[in-house]
């Protein structure tokens, strides 16, 4: 650890200069003139600190960037681990079925027909990027995996048009649904400062959403007994035990996106405003 004991900063906002009087294994304490402040470290001296030892500041800052390289390889090492196996899982599913010659009580996935004038509906599921895909109102996948592969829940994203209709999910809740400005296009990473990007290829495909969050998110799993109804089909986006399944983009049931929007509209009315959701609401009321 780098000593900082009593060596002198200053602060990048309205705090002026100060000390730092205590240091742990991640964090410092700093004495201002009319404050005594608490900071993360290293990460503190990236935005808000600067030492005015310029040899300690390098110091400092080339410890965080070693720190950010390593979360970064680890977090790409996962990400490709979790890629080959969704690989591998998929083979071995595809060895399965071309050797059986028994008919599967699993009924075959068929990719939803579009209807002109009609709108697809489909559901994401989101890790860390949630917040950023929100905010930038758009869903993005990479073409290929670490290992070049492709999946079929990124490709997907080929199928989006105008018009269609995605329910956005993160942490075991439905947080938001929102329309397709338009169909998918060609796009590069995210050039963004947050969230877990690095762990992708750069090359991939970008759908741009008219996003409408939820104030009263729903949690899915609480529902499991409607999903299974709807979800035994290869591909489906929630598995035989009703939880979300490993992907990213799948078509949703439009029965079950029905259900959701009547569960959603009990704490979120203001759904019921959103034109382009009518015919989910109509759908469940003849059901």
């Amino acid at each position: 650890m780098i000593d900082l004991l009593q060596k002198r900063v200053r602060h990048t906002g309205i705090l002026g200069t100060g000390t730092i009087i205590a240091q742990e294994e991640r964090y410092i304490t700093v004495e201002f003139e009319n404050k005594t402040s608490k900071f993360s470290y290293p990460m503190a001296f990236e935005k808000f600190l600067v030492l005015e030892d310029s040899n300690l500041q390098e110091q400092v800052v080339n410890k965080i960037k070693l720190a950010k390289e390593a979360e970064a390889a680890k977090k790409a090492e996962k990400a490709t681990k979790r890629d080959e196996e969704e690989q591998k899982r998929m083979e071995e599913l595809k060895s399965k079925s071309q050797s059986s010659k028994k008919q599967s009580i699993e009924k075959v996935y068929v990719p939803a027909s579009r209807v002109p004038g009609q709108a697809l509906i489909y559901l994401v599921f989101r890790g860390d990027t949630y917040n950023e895909e929100m905010q930038g109102q758009f869903i993005w996948a990479p073409k290929y995996s670490k290992a070049g592969g492709t999946m079929h829940h990124w490709d997907r994203l080929m199928d989006i048009q105008e018009g269609d209709v995605i329910f956005h999910s993160s942490d075991g809740y439905i947080k938001a649904v929102s329309r397709a400005k338009g169909p998918c296009q060609e796009s590069a990473r995210p050039d963004l400062s947050t969230g877990n990007w690095d762990q992708w290829e750069k090359t991939g495909r970008r759908v741009d959403c008219d996003y409408h969050t939820l104030h009263l998110p729903l949690k899915h799993g609480d529902y499991k007994e409607e999903i299974l109804k709807y979800c035994n089909v290869k591909y489906a986006p929630f598995d035989k035990d009703g939880n979300g399944n490993m992907g990213y983009l799948f078509d949703l049931n439009p029965d079950l996106a029905s259900f959701f929007i009547k569960e959603i509209a009990k704490k979120n009315p203001e759904m019921l405003d959103l034109e382009f959701l009518w015919f989910l609401l109509v759908r469940q009321q003849t059901r």
